[in-house]
């Protein structure tokens, strides 16, 4: 399903939703360390359905210090 949503897209989306699932990805990983099997909290169909990775064009920081938190 998450491909046909993303075959939907404009060309920018598609480009925009590569970015901000790669940023997605290394936010999870550096919030969740422990997790070796990449059980990510957002699907792929509600991350593009939803156009999430709108929020995620930037790189997101985690404090190191606090389970979570953001910079």
């Amino acid at each position: 399903m998450a491909l046909q949503v993303f075959i939907t897209l404009s060309y920018e989306q598609k480009e925009r939703s590569v970015i901000g699932a790669n940023n997605y990805v290394e936010y999870y990983k550096s919030k969740n360390p422990g997790d070796n099997e990449a059980k990510f909290s957002i699907n792929a169909y509600e991350f593009l359905s939803n156009m999430m990775f709108e929020e995620y064009q930037q790189k997101v920081k985690v404090k190191k210090e606090t389970l979570g938190g953001l910079i």
